[in-house]
């Protein structure tokens, strides 16, 4: 089978049909598909015949093929058997022995863990978890006010989208039920509910617990801004002495303090170990961590209990006179009323407790 160089003419050559040798006319303009599969036939065992044609094999765009494929590359990059332990877990983790469908998503994106995920309202995507009397974590996704909104939940859920933070609940289980709101209604951060015991599917009538705003905290269902609590405070002060002229110095000299909102609650022991210098005129002690307030409700009186070893006429009595950081005493007997600074005397004791507002 040669051709000496004329590409025109027709050339023929010998073919091994099933064990037979044919001649074929192989022209240069007349390849057809039996002659290539007659040509790679005896390189194939199965599955190209004389009488396969184009239309039977597998496009290059894709197409349906019955049997296995294996491969000891990988495919588009990808190798095939690590990617299918891959799957292979995941299958595990989604479904599980203990529960043939550990992990259910529902047509509004909603998940559950071991539960069947609740009707949830559609301005909510919630994770639900554990058994009928399980908790949720649910975010509001709706773009009205507010937009930002999550809860925490337990043994309830919210089927419609309320426009009161306390309506719309539903009971998962018969039994008791909380849930725990951030950015809520009205401006609320925080808000910690709680209900009876409510029948499985029956509308839960909440309570607020605590409320947790831009005020502070409040409790029971309070949004009055001056009921918040706004602060809670434990510290430290340094009592001292004040008097005309008077120098001392001190073996001890302790201050602590519990401030609850605009309550201030002070504890003092103060004993001088020396008096260099002898006070003059009224005796107070200086030094408290806040100002009382200005109007008459920042007035208070102490609790002294116990007053030893002073020069003369201990003092009975105290008090912290509005918008003042000075506290002054008051002696049981004497010509004058307050304490004054010759009644101090080295090792004078005092410890007093008073509460005022500030």
């Amino acid at each position: 089978m040669y051709n000496s160089g004329n590409s025109s003419k027709n050339v023929t050559g010998a073919s091994i049909v099933d064990g037979t040798v044919e001649t074929v006319d192989i022209a240069d303009d007349a390849v057809t598909a039996d002659k290539l599969a007659n040509s790679v036939n005896t390189d194939i065992a199965t599955g190209v015949t004389a009488s396969t044609t184009a239309g039977d094999a597998l496009p290059k765009a894709g197409g349906a093929m019955t049997g296995a494929i294996t491969t000891n590359s990988t495919f588009d990059g990808r190798d095939v058997a690590t990617d299918g332990a891959a799957l292979d877990v995941l299958d595990l983790a989604i479904n599980s022995t203990a529960n043939a469908a550990a992990i259910t998503i529902d047509a509004n994106e909603n998940v559950g863990i071991g539960v069947t995920p609740n009707a949830w309202s559609g301005s909510y995507t919630a994770l639900d978890m554990g058994d009928a009397f399980g908790g949720g974590i649910a975010v509001r996704n709706a773009a009205s006010s507010p937009q930002s909104q999550a809860w925490v939940t337990s043994n309830t859920y919210r089927s419609n989208d309320s426009t009161t933070d306390t309506s719309g609940w539903t009971a998962k289980a018969g039994h008791l039920c909380a849930a725990l709101g951030i950015g809520l209604q009205g401006g609320s951060a925080l808000k910690f509910m709680t209900s009876g015991w409510t029948a499985a599917g029956a509308v839960v009538s909440f309570t607020e617990k605590v409320t947790m705003d831009g005020d502070g905290i409040k409790f029971n269902g309070d949004t009055a801004a001056a009921n918040a609590l706004d602060d809670y405070e434990e510290g430290t002060w340094t009592p001292a002495y004040t008097a005309t002229s008077l120098v001392a110095t001190y073996s001890t000299q302790i201050g602590t303090y519990t401030k609850v909102g605009n309550l201030v609650t002070l504890n003092c022991n103060i004993s001088p170990n020396a008096i260099t210098t002898a006070g003059t005129g009224k005796l107070t002690i200086t030094g408290l961590p806040f100002t009382a307030a200005s109007t008459a409700s920042g007035k208070s009186s102490a609790s002294i209990s116990h007053s030893y070893a002073w020069a003369s006429n201990p003092p009975a009595a105290g008090r912290i006179l509005a918008n003042s950081t000075t506290f002054e005493m008051a002696k049981a007997t004497g010509t004058s009323t307050f304490t004054q600074g010759a009644d101090l005397g080295a090792g004078a004791l005092l410890f007093f407790t008073i509460s005022y507002r500030v």
